[in-house]
C-alpha cells in the first residue's frame, strides 16, 4: 500500500511524544474531522499509535491500530500495555536488523582489510631475496613465497605440511627436524644451517631462521621464517679454515724443527746444554699454546674450550703430571683468552712451572 502523506497522517501526530496517542472519534476531533482518511475511504473513526523509541530516546516510528467505529472509552489498560509492548518488540527487531547490518559491514570491512594486508604481505615476501615461509602454531607449513619455489623447483603446494623435510639433505633431515621440534615445544627461536635441494639437483647450504608470533595472551598463533642461501659464504669459510689449519700445522712443525735444532746444538756443545734445555722447553710451550688456540677441525679440536685460560693451562701443564697422579691443580673462575694473549700467558706460566720444578713450589 502507498505511504500516507505526512500532512494527513495520524501517525505524524503520534511521533510528537513518547506516550501513546489516541483519537477516540475522529469525526469529533477538529484536527481530523476534515481529514480525507476520515471523510473518505477508509473512514477512520478510532486511532491509537505507540511511538517506537530508540535506545537514544529518539522516536523512529509508530505501531498503530485503527478502527472504523469510534471508541469513546479508548483503549483499556491491558490494550495500552499490549500496544506499548508491540512497539518495543518492533523497535527491538529494527535494532537487531541494524546491529546485524552493522556487524556485517564491519566483518566485510575486516575481511577486506585482511585480504589487503595478506596481499601486501605476499607482494612484499615475493620481492625479498630470501625464501619466506609460515606455519600454523603446530608447525604445519601453509605458506611459501615465490622464491622458495624458484629455488627448489617443486610444484606449488607440494611441500605443505611436513613434506618440507624431504627437501633437506638426507644427512641433515633428523637434525633439522629435531631443532624445529624443540622450537615448537619451547617457543625458542629457530636457527640452523642445513643443506637444501636446489632445482638443479645439487644441495646448497642455507641459514634457516624463524620466530613465533604471539597473541595478547602470549599464545603462539603462527611462525614466520626465512631461508637464506649461504652456500658461497659457507664454501669460502671452509676453504679459509683448511688454509688456516694448514698454516697452523706448518707453524707447529717449525716449532718442532727449532726445538730439534736447539737439541742438536746442545749435543755438539755440552756447556750449552742447560740453556738449550730451557730454550727448548720454552719453544715447546709456545708450540703448545699455538696448537691450543689455532683453528681446528671437528676431529682435532681440543676437549677444553679454546677461549679458556683453564683449558690452556691444563694443556700446558700436562708434561708435568705424573703417570698416576695430578701434580698441578688449576682452580678459580673461568677466564676467557684470545689467540693474542695465549703466547705471553704460555711463557709466563711455563716459567712458573719450570721454577717450581727446579726449586720447589
Amino acid at each position: 500500500q502507498d505511504r500516507t502523506p505526512s500532512d494527513i497522517s495520524f501517525c505524524a501526530h503520534a511521533l510528537g511524544g513518547p506516550d501513546i496517542f489516541e483519537v477516540v472519534d475522529a469525526t469529533q476531533d477538529p484536527r481530523f474531522a476534515g481529514n480525507p482518511l476520515v471523510t473518505g475511504d477508509p473512514y477512520v473513526r478510532f486511532y491509537a499509535g505507540a511511538p517506537m523509541l530508540s535506545g537514544e530516546g529518539v522516536v523512529l516510528g509508530t505501531v498503530c491500530v485503527i478502527d472504523t467505529v469510534a471508541r469513546p472509552l479508548g483503549l483499556t489498560p491491558l490494550q495500552r500495555e499490549g500496544l506499548a509492548l508491540l512497539a518495543k518488540a518492533a523497535m527491538a527487531r529494527l535494532d537487531d536488523r541494524r546491529t546485524s547490518r552493522e556487524q556485517g559491514e564491519a566483518e566485510a570491512l575486516s575481511r577486506q582489510a585482511l585480504e589487503d594486508s595478506e596481499q601486501r604481505f605476499r607482494t612484499l615476501a615475493d620481492t625479498m631475496p630470501q625464501m619466506v615461509w609460515s606455519t600454523l602454531p603446530d608447525g604445519f607449513h601453509d605458506y611459501y613465497n615465490a622464491r622458495w619455489y624458484e629455488f627448489t623447483g617443486v610444484p606449488q603446494g607440494s611441500t605443505d605440511g611436513e613434506a618440507w623435510n624431504d627437501i633437506f639433505h638426507p644427512d641433515d633431515q633428523d637434525r633439522a627436524w629435531s631443532v624445529w621440534r624443540h622450537s615448537l615445544e619451547t617457543g625458542d627461536p629457530y636457527d640452523i644451517e642445513y643443506r637444501l635441494k636446489h632445482f638443479d639437483g645439487t644441495y646448497r647450504w642455507v641459514l634457516g631462521r624463524a620466530l613465533p608470533i604471539r597473541d595478547g595472551d602470549h599464545v603462539i598463533v603462527r611462525w614466520f621464517g626465512t631461508c637464506t642461501d649461504i652456500h658461497e659464504q659457507k664454501m669460502a669459510l671452509d676453504e679459509r679454515e683448511i688454509i688456516s689449519q694448514e698454516l697452523s700445522h706448518r707453524i707447529k712443525n717449525i716449532f718442532a724443527v727449532i726445538a730439534g735444532l736447539v737439541g742438536f746444538a746442545a749435543r755438539a756443545r755440552p756447556e750449552f746444554a742447560p740453556a738449550a734445555t730451557d730454550l727448548r722447553q720454552r719453544i715447546t710451550a709456545l708450540g703448545r699454546a699455538h696448537d691450543f688456540v689455532r683453528p681446528h677441525s671437528a676431529q682435532s679440536r681440543p676437549a677444553s674450550r679454546q677461549d679458556s685460560l683453564h683449558g690452556l693451562l691444563q694443556d700446558l701443564f700436562s708434561p708435568y703430571s705424573g703417570a698416576n697422579e695430578e701434580r698441578i691443580a688449576v682452580s678459580g673462575e673461568m677466564v676467557s683468552i684470545d689467540d693474542r694473549s695465549a703466547t705471553p700467558l704460555a711463557l709466563l706460566f711455563h716459567e712458573l712451572a719450570t721454577n717450581a720444578t727446579k726449586y720447589g713450589a
